[in-house]
């Protein structure tokens, strides 16, 4: 997905990218890749630019953050599927400001 179409609406966690393709298929080579095609970072989580810095936090605090791979032992197919953990304080974050709704209740 070329993600310059969306500007600086959403952005990729590109500080924290892994090589996820190609892994072999083989059940017996978890960590091996295939050698069909180069190695990847096709697999990423997507963040707004206000979710990357609430949760990317400056050096001197405490990191909370994981970023990674689900499975790194075994075999999955030719994708290793990827995961964010992170804490966010609560009422942590500025309103949002272009004014539009994120989350809006359905009408009855």
């Amino acid at each position: 997905m070329e993600l310059c179409i969306w500007g600086d609406v959403v952005i990729s966690a590109s500080e924290m990218r892994l090589i996820t393709y190609p892994y072999s298929e083989d059940s017996n080579q978890g960590k091996q890749y295939m050698n069909t095609r180069c190695p990847a970072w096709c697999d990423r989580i997507l963040l707004s630019a206000s979710a990357r810095d609430l949760i990317l936090k400056p050096e001197s605090e405490e990191k909370s953050v994981v970023y990674d791979n689900i499975g790194p032992n075994v075999c999955m197919g030719d994708h290793k599927p990827v995961f964010l953990s992170f804490r966010v304080t609560a009422g942590a974050g500025k309103s949002c400001q272009r004014g539009e709704m994120i989350f809006c209740e359905a009408p009855l």
